[in-house]
């Protein structure tokens, strides 16, 4: 959804760099609420309900994806080091779509031997 935020701000009149701020502002949110809520959710699973999650690998290109979009985002917000543009929106929404690959393979195809 977040990925309509240029189209929906389009519609409503903004443009240029308003609406890559704007665009970015919201995906900015977004992040912050998934790393908040989807840490705290894996947090509640069962360890075996985890290990289905994926171990380190996985993890480890969850956070720095994160990271990378939680600074890159708010800096595109504010226009430091580089205009307000839409390549940095781009390249947060290609970096969440990873996540969600690396997340939708460790389910599907490598789930680790059932306990039973």
């Amino acid at each position: 959804m977040i990925a309509f935020c240029p189209f929906a701000f389009d519609s409503f009149g903004l443009s240029g760099t308003s609406l890559w701020r704007a665009s970015s502002a919201v995906f900015s949110l977004y992040l912050i609420a998934f790393v908040l809520v989807g840490r705290s959710t894996i947090a509640a699973l069962s360890k075996s309900d985890r290990a289905v999650l994926g171990g380190r690998g996985r993890e480890a290109i969850v956070a720095s994806g994160s990271f990378v979009n939680l600074v890159l985002q708010p800096l595109n917000v504010l226009g430091i080091l580089y205009p307000p543009q839409a390549g940095v929106f781009l390249v947060g929404l290609l970096l969440v779509l990873l996540q969600s690959i690396t997340m939708f393979v460790r389910i599907v195809f490598i789930r680790p031997p059932s306990a039973n």
